[in-house]
C-alpha cells in the first residue's frame, strides 16, 4: 500500500518522499508545509521546483530550516520567481542554546504579491519571535517535534477553512491541526514506520 486516506477522503498520506508530490494528481495546495530541520539530502533547487508545481496561485509555502539554509532557499525562490514575504523565528520557551537548536526559522514564500494571510487589526505581517510551551524534556527526539500551538497559529493564519494543506515531510501535529481547523491534509513520508502508524481519522 502506497496511499492511505480517512473515511471522508480529506486526510491523505502517501508513502513517498517529497518528490512524490510532483506526480501526485490531487489538487494544488493552498498551503505547503516543508520542515527541513531533520531532513538530509534535500536538493534545494528540486524542492523549489516541486513547490512551484503543487502550489496554488495565491497559496503560501512555509519552510522550516536553519538560518544559513533559509538564506540559500530565499535566493533560490527569488530566482524561480517566488515572492519572499519574510522570515519568522520560533523557539521553545525552556530550551537553552544547544548549537542553535533552541530556535528555528520559517521562510514564507508565495507566487503572489498578495497571498492569503489572515491578520488581526494592527497585527504585524511577520512576527519576529514566536514562543511556545516548555518541552517535557530537551533530548533530540523532543526537539524534532513541532508544537501543536505553533502549527495551529500558522495554518490558521496562512490558509482558509476547507483549504488544502500539503505536508511534504509528514508531521502528525500538522495533521491534527488540519482536522481541528477544517483543512484537508495531504502528507508525504518515505518512512515506512511513520506511514504505518500515522492514524488517519
Amino acid at each position: 500500500m502506497i496511499y492511505r486516506s480517512s473515511n471522508d477522503n480529506r486526510m491523505y498520506l502517501a508513502n513517498k518522499n517529497y518528490l512524490g508530490a510532483i506526480n501526485d494528481r490531487r489538487p494544488k495546495a493552498d498551503l505547503l508545509i516543508v520542515d527541513l530541520m531533520h531532513q538530509e539530502e534535500v536538493d534545494f533547487i528540486t524542492l523549489i521546483r516541486t513547490l512551484s508545481a503543487k502550489l496554488d496561485t495565491r497559496g503560501s509555502a512555509l519552510i522550516f530550516s536553519t538560518l544559513p539554509n533559509i538564506a540559500t532557499l530565499s535566493e533560490q525562490a527569488e530566482h524561480y520567481n517566488y515572492y519572499v514575504h519574510g522570515v519568522m523565528t520560533w523557539k521553545w520557551s525552556n530550551v537553552s542554546i544547544m548549537n542553535g537548536k533552541d530556535r528555528q526559522y520559517i521562510l514564507w514564500i508565495s507566487k503572489s504579491t498578495m497571498p492569503y494571510c489572515n491578520l488581526m487589526p494592527n497585527e504585524y505581517l511577520s512576527p519576529t519571535m514566536l514562543q511556545y510551551a516548555p518541552l517535557p524534556s530537551v533530548d533530540e527526539s523532543c526537539l524534532s517535534r513541532k508544537p501543536a500551538l505553533l502549527m495551529e497559529e500558522l495554518i490558521d493564519r496562512y490558509s482558509k477553512p476547507q483549504a488544502i494543506v500539503r505536508d511534504l515531510f509528514a508531521d502528525y501535529s500538522v495533521f491534527e491541526v488540519c482536522r481541528k481547523l477544517d483543512r484537508s491534509y495531504h502528507g508525504f513520508t518515505k518512512d515506512v514506520q511513520v506511514f504505518k502508524t500515522f492514524e488517519l481519522y
